[in-house]
């Protein structure tokens, strides 16, 4: 007898023969034969496949048609680490890609049973990387009441924590206008649903307190002291005044700018001054000095007249007096127009002054 026999179900089954010997036209004693049919395990996977994030882990069960199955599994990973061959009914490991692409790691698995061993299925996980995110800037410094946009990169959708001064929570940029220092959270989502972060640490400085002008004399005192001063006659900028006092040449409304060390300023209120005095020292060798646009990001137009013909010298420090330009010219016709490029510098304050004839006027340049 030399016969395929295949079990229907999960449980043995029987064949039983029953076989009659004949020899010369005698029949024999019939025999019964008993053959136990063992069913082939088919193994099943819950689920038969996955996508995760690297890091994540992978989670699949083992079952099988035929009770008392084992489970044995070899992998073949692609640009995965983590996964390994191994045994049981549940595949249970973290899975990490290599680099920023997807990776897969194929498990084949093959269930026996009874000594019966089933045909391998292949379970097939697919792995994405988490998306690096980077914000522009990754730090910021700035004044009380300043805006400051944050670009972010790295994903599909993006989302922000907190909302407190943050124009919206969602989108690759937002605009960020903190009353005190924060840190930002950035979570972006990859088109695979994977998501990475990335902070972003904003240091809020207070602005100054508001100035208090007195007067004594023809002379205007600004209190506290500050880094910088400008002051300022009839909402009009005065070339020079740039110091803690200032001494009037016309009673009217004068107000102060002043800046602290972390670069942030604030206006006094209108200061109403009475001239006791008419004897008022005057420039006699510039008129007409403008700077044009202040603030402006380091490019800007210096012009006016210079009474006197010959050469003026125009130097530009910073606020811890260092000087970062330099340059001496010639005045055309009385001229003066010169474009000014301010290189490698920062935002901040600074000071350009002109020089001639033993005289000079100094100006507040501010570069955002």
């Amino acid at each position: 007898i030399s016969q395929t026999l295949t079990a229907t179900g999960g449980t043995n089954g029987t064949a039983t023969y029953t076989i009659t010997p004949t020899a010369n036209g005698c029949t024999g004693t019939p025999i019964t034969v008993v053959v136990t049919v063992k069913p082939n395990p088919v193994a099943t996977a819950t689920p038969p496949a996955d996508s995760i994030c690297s890091g994540e882990t992978v989670s699949i069960n083992l079952s099988s048609n035929v009770g008392g199955t084992s489970f044995a599994w070899t992998v073949n990973q692609t640009n995965v680490t983590g996964a390994s061959n191994g045994s049981g009914s549940l595949i249970s490991q973290t899975l990490n890609t290599i680099t920023q692409s997807n990776g897969t790691a194929v498990y084949t698995v093959t269930p026996t049973a009874n000594a019966c061993v089933g045909s391998p299925i292949t379970i097939t996980v697919e792995v994405s990387p988490i998306p690096i995110i980077s914000v522009v800037p990754p730090s910021h410094e700035m004044c009380e009441k300043d805006t400051v946009q944050l670009v972010a990169s790295g994903a599909s959708v993006y989302s922000w924590l907190p909302g407190t001064g943050l124009s919206n929570t969602s989108g690759d940029t937002v605009f960020a206008f903190p009353t005190t220092s924060i840190t930002y959270t950035v979570n972006g989502t990859s088109i695979e649903g994977c998501v990475g972060s990335a902070t972003v640490v904003i240091t809020v400085h207070p602005l100054p307190l508001v100035p208090v002008i007195t007067q004594s004399g023809n002379v205007l005192t600004c209190n506290p002291a500050y880094a910088t001063y400008q002051w300022y006659f009839n909402s009009t900028l005065i070339p020079g005044a740039i110091f803690q006092n200032y001494t009037i040449s016309q009673s009217g409304n004068y107000t102060v700018e002043v800046t602290d060390t972390n670069g942030c300023y604030n206006s006094s209120d209108e200061f109403d001054a009475i001239l006791d005095a008419s004897n008022v020292k005057e420039n006699t060798v510039f008129s007409d000095l403008k700077i044009y646009p202040n603030p402006n990001n380091g490019e800007f137009t210096f012009s006016g007249f210079l009474n006197l013909p010959g050469e003026y010298k125009l130097e530009i420090k910073n606020t811890l007096g260092q000087v970062v330009y330099s340059d001496l010219l010639q005045q055309q016709n009385g001229n003066i127009n010169e474009t000014i490029h301010l290189r490698n510098v920062g935002s901040g304050v600074y000071m350009l002054t002109v020089k001639a004839n033993n005289q000079s006027a100094v100006y507040r340049i501010v570069v955002h």
